[in-house]
């Protein structure tokens, strides 16, 4: 996954994948799983929860760690979810953790508790609807004759 982004619900924007931070490939956030239950040769039930991958992350320095945990505390205190988007595909989500796992001069290695909601990416879809026969007014063009209104 690469382009990896947070949006806060107040707008502002982590980026994980920027100059200074890097989020790698994020192989946790990418998996495809369903919760389900089992029955008589059957699947009873089957649906995407929201699950917590851990992901890590190296910041160019600490002072952008510090800036994106206060960017996820806030959302997670306010109970509204952010928004994490992966090349081109979104889901809600909130941080609930950053552990350092590393500081150095160069920067700051750390792991992401991350909460993914939906269970699932979305692409986000554009409909186009032409109509199939009229003019320029909006008046419907009937092949045959009779009457209309």
């Amino acid at each position: 996954m690469h382009a990896l982004r947070y949006v806060s619900a107040s707008g502002l924007v982590v980026e994980m994948d920027g100059p200074s931070t890097w989020a790698g490939t994020a192989l946790d956030m990418r998996a495809n799983k369903w919760d389900y239950e089992l029955g008589a040769r059957r699947l009873k039930r089957a649906l995407r929860k929201a699950w917590t991958p851990e992901v890590e992350v190296y910041f160019g320095n600490s002072k952008d760690a510090d800036v994106a945990a206060a960017i996820f505390d806030a959302d997670v205190g306010a109970g509204i979810p952010g928004m994490f988007y992966a090349n081109g595909c979104h889901q809600p989500g909130y941080c609930l953790g950053l552990v350092p796992l590393n500081l150095t001069r160069r920067g700051l290695k750390a792991k992401l508790q991350i909460a993914l909601l939906d269970g699932v990416w979305r692409i986000p879809e554009t409909y186009h609807l032409f109509p199939q026969s009229g003019d320029i007014n909006g008046t419907k063009v009937y092949p045959l004759r009779y009457p209309y209104t």
